[in-house]
């Protein structure tokens, strides 16, 4: 039966696989663990009692054991195999003998002599670790024939080094009612270690049959016949044989094997080329797209933004640019809902102005128009060309704001008072403005942000990692950092997707993220790539965002203006800095001074220039608040220009004293 469902079973893996060869046929060396089943035939002589032969010998015995190792068989031809097997190999015995040695006893139950027949019980318990050595044959496939069936001769030597005990009992069998001196009728009369026990050898034949499971895995079902060549004990005859059934686990090791090449077809009767199919390019796979947390420090600010006074125009016009005229309406316009952005801020100042004359109705302002003194020829043509600029900047206030126009003077003038250096185009550029005063100082008056939380990284950039394969498909690629579906960030390329993509972590994407950000936040990654087929590839990221509290509130003042070439403080920047002093420097306040200048200059000019602006606040401050603790007065000319220096207002707003004053923070 079991060579039927063998040979049932290979049928069945060679039909699902023809290009396979089986694993049983494989001329591969093997490995293989073995277990079986002894049926033992005990052949002895052995004395009952040793030195007295006329005793009796134990007769032959049967007895039941297992076995057990490890196989290693090694392709010899390529239907011979050399088979090595290092088992361990219980073989037990159990031998019975009845003598009476001559001996009479008296039988109480017939009142006579009787023989004293007793039997004795003889148990060995032996195991063995052996080595058996031999070939495995496989007859029908040095036939071509497809049957796994084997045949396998050997020789084998043991020792019983893991165990020899015996136990060896007598009984009385008559008469019956007879007993051993000690009052038993059946006692031991030994054990312990068969000290002759010794090394055995013996041959064996077997025929076994391979199933095979997958090409390197086959299980061989075994039956064999073991023949001990010498005697168990020294000294006398003892043999052991014994029929064993055994399965032995199988691993090839042996390569996969492709299948073989398909028959080419017979060629055509008229020859002609093949058509060229253009292989598909494989398209670029993104393996990982992810990047580190984004920690960011929360700390409370005051800032103090003060305004620059001047509308910029552009050559020969009087029309406002539209940067100045942000759309909003007096009822919905809030000085404190501005973003926290200098140049935001500055770009109000219109809308702010007039929200604060609707406040202080007695407020009055000046108006003063100018030009650079060049962009007419006439004097009468820029003198006209002066008063529009004033005009159009009053005609803003009367008509967005509602303010009288009996509140506001408009006067003009060739060139401003102050003029930057004509010798610049950007001074002559500077010079074409509108410049704006006030009797009440509440009306150009900083605008003031208190204690409102500021994020800023704790790391500079935010760097993505990439991981694709085929990135010389990349057409163009696109990644965005999003928070909610909007985006805050955006970086794109034409060139081979980058194994890094850094996002400059600037005041932009800080104050935008600082609007909105939770207690417990996360932000989104997202990478696009175009390949150069026309097909997108996309990958997705999240990451959270790690919030730490600074220990210092900060608070910080920019002085303006600071006109062209000049290190003065002037009235206006004093009395905001008593102010500031008063309310933001205290004992424990530790305070920086830093004087900065625009691009407009030679470097080691703007740099002195840029250190007499920050020796002037700093005696100013002290002049103010004697016990200031001020760590560092420097100036650092235009090396770290804040706002965009092709602009008038952004090369002002860098002509500037920063103090920042940072205050440990009250629990």
């Amino acid at each position: 039966m079991c060579l039927l469902f063998a040979t049932s079973f290979v049928g069945t893996a060679q039909d699902a696989d023809k290009n396979t060869t089986s694993a049983a046929y494989t001329p591969h060396m093997h490995l293989g663990v073995l277990a079986g089943y002894s049926f033992i035939n005990n052949n002895t002589s052995l004395l009952i009692f040793d030195n007295l032969p006329s005793c009796g010998t134990f007769t032959d015995g049967k007895a039941k054991g297992i076995m057990g190792g490890i196989t290693v068989e090694y392709p010899l031809l390529d239907f011979i195999d050399v088979s090595a097997r290092v088992l361990y190999s219980h073989r037990p015995a159990s031998l019975t003998s009845r003598f009476d040695c001559g001996l009479t006893a008296y039988d109480n139950d017939t009142k006579q002599y009787v023989p004293f027949i007793r039997e004795h019980v003889f148990t060995a318990n032996l195991r063995y670790i052996a080595v058996d050595a031999g070939f495995r044959i496989m007859p029908f496939t040095a036939l071509d024939m497809d049957i796994p069936l084997y045949v396998r001769v050997s020789g084998d030597v043991g020792d019983p080094v893991v165990g020899n005990t015996y136990t060896q009992t007598e009984e009385v069998l008559q008469p019956s009612s007879a007993l051993f001196p000690d009052g038993t009728k059946k006692h031991e009369v030994g054990n312990g270690s068969l000290s002759e026990a010794g090394t055995t050898y013996g041959v064996s034949g077997a025929i076994g049959y391979d199933i095979p499971f997958t090409r390197k895995i086959s299980l061989a079902v075994e039956g064999g016949y073991r023949k001990g060549l010498n005697s168990v004990v020294k000294n006398q005859d003892w043999k052991l044989d014994a029929m064993y059934v055994a399965v032995n686990l199988r691993y090839a090791l042996v390569e996969d094997i492709p299948p073989p090449p398909p028959v080419p077809p017979p060629p055509p009767v008229k020859p002609e080329p093949p058509p060229v199919i253009a292989k598909a390019p494989e398209p670029l796979v993104i393996e990982s797209f992810n990047t580190n947390p984004l920690e960011v420090q929360e700390t409370v600010v005051t800032e103090t933004y003060p305004l620059l006074p001047y509308i910029f125009f552009d050559s020969t016009s009087s029309i406002l640019r539209e940067r100045y005229t942000p759309q909003t309406t007096p009822a919905t316009f809030s000085e404190s809902q501005l973003d926290k952005q200098t140049l935001t801020i500055y770009y109000n100042m219109l809308n702010i102005i007039g929200a604060r004359m609707l406040r202080n109705p007695n407020a009055r302002i000046t108006i003063t128009g100018a030009t650079d003194g060049r962009e007419l020829s006439a004097i009468a043509a820029r003198k006209k060309l002066s008063d529009e600029r004033a005009k159009a900047v009053a005609d803003y206030l009367i008509k967005t704001w509602n303010v009288g126009p009996e509140r506001i003077t408009t006067t003009s003038t060739d060139q401003p008072q102050l003029y930057s250096n004509p010798m610049y185009t950007e001074g002559l550029e500077e010079n074409r403005r509108v410049e704006i005063t006030s009797t009440d100082p509440t009306i150009l008056a900083p605008v003031v942000h208190s204690r409102f939380m500021e994020y800023a990284p704790i790391q500079n950039k935010q760097v993505f990692s990439v991981k694709a394969l085929r990135p010389e498909r990349t057409k163009a690629w696109d990644a965005t950092i999003i928070r909610l579906g909007r985006p805050l960030a955006q970086l794109s390329g034409d060139s081979v997707l980058p194994k890094t993509i850094p996002f400059a972590l600037d005041s932009t994407i800080m104050i935008n993220l600082g609007k909105e950000i939770a207690e417990k936040d996360k932000l989104d990654g997202k990478l696009s790539v175009l390949q150069n087929d026309g097909s997108t590839v996309t990958a997705q990221t999240t990451f959270p965002i790690i919030k730490t509290l600074n220990k210092f509130e900060i608070s910080r003042l920019s002085l303006i203006v600071f006109d062209f070439d000049r290190s003065d403080i002037t009235g206006v920047n004093k009395t905001m800095m008593e102010k500031f002093a008063q309310e933001s420097v205290t004992p424990e306040s530790h305070v920086t001074i830093t004087g900065s200048t625009d691009k407009l200059g030679e470097m080691e000019h703007n740099k002195t220039l840029s250190q007499s602006r920050a020796d002037a606040a700093k005696q100013l401050l002290l002049e103010q608040k004697s016990t200031a603790i001020i760590d560092e007065a420097k100036g650092i000319g235009a090396s770290q220009l804040k706002y965009d220096n092709n602009l008038p207002e952004g090369r002002y707003y860098c002509r500037t004293v920063t103090i920042m004053v940072k205050t440990p923070l009250k629990k």
